[in-house]
């Protein structure tokens, strides 16, 4: 049985230095081969690539009665995925951040994410939703993300709890009230870093964190610091080619997205 449970939960003066810093940061680094899974898979069920509930969409600057099908690739969550199957992946941060594709030419005028903490006590399995917000979104094509806010709004992620997250393409009905036209989904376990895992985080460079990350099997993590890094270093191409790489991991399976971001 599977049961969903709905609760209302410098500006920099010395260039010279910036540059010195700069080429610590992004020295060369070894190359690793790619995400590496954690033990074994575990299979859930879910859409990586947007399914469309409603084969049409109307935002707020169609006149009424009049609908437009949405453009362009489909959106999709930063997820890996084998055998048409997502499976559950894993963070060390208590407030992570989840990325996805935004296509281009989307009429969809906002967004909601949810996400939902799940409960596996047989035979009944339950999901509650913990946080939900909804935003306007924009035009332009990208990687979107966004990371769990931490106090009131949402509470930090539970070790060893699966949880289940979905980011909606939100279209007016009739009623003038969003609807979901399209989603995304996937799965993330928070668990503790062990003494091992520290010592390398500790001892890498920042880029070189990515590697760190991907071998210990830790995807949102390793895609975090990969990306909070291409913010800050959008024209490295080491950074391209670690993107490359990861993507097109065996597991993964994401090479059709460009390492492209949105705005935050």
């Amino acid at each position: 049985m599977y049961r969903r449970i709905k609760t209302h939960g410098r500006q920099v003066k010395n260039i010279t230095a910036l540059m010195i810093a700069a080429g610590i940061l992004l020295q060369a680094m070894p190359s690793w081969a790619g995400f590496n899974p954690r033990g074994k898979r575990l299979r859930r069920p879910g859409n990586r690539q947007a399914a469309a509930t409603r084969p049409i969409c109307r935002n707020e600057d169609s006149p009424p009665n009049t609908t437009r099908a949405p453009e362009g690739p489909p959106l999709k969550a930063l997820v890996p995925q084998s055998d048409h199957h997502l499976s559950r992946e894993f963070t060390t941060a208590a407030y992570p951040t989840f990325h996805w594709y935004m296509p281009s030419n989307n009429p969809h005028p906002a967004a909601q994410f949810v996400l939902h903490k799940v409960s596996n006590v047989e035979p009944v399995i339950e999901e509650v939703e913990v946080f939900s917000t909804q935003f306007k979104i924009r035009t332009e094509e990208g990687i979107a993300s966004l990371k769990l806010p931490a106090g009131a709004m949402a509470a930090a992620l539970d070790v060893d709890t699966d949880y289940h997250w979905q980011v909606r393409l939100l279209c007016l009905d009739e009623d003038d009230e969003y609807v979901t036209n399209q989603y995304a989904e996937g799965w993330i376990t928070r668990i503790q870093p062990d003494p091992e895992l520290r010592k390398k985080l500790a001892k890498a460079k920042p880029i070189a964190q990515i590697d760190v990350f991907a071998e210990a099997g830790l995807w949102y993590d390793a895609l975090t610091q990969l990306t909070t890094l291409h913010r800050s270093y959008p024209k490295n191409q080491r950074l391209e080619r670690e993107w490359q790489l990861l993507a097109n991991s065996e597991f993964v399976q994401l090479a059709d997205i460009p390492l492209q971001l949105a705005s935050p």
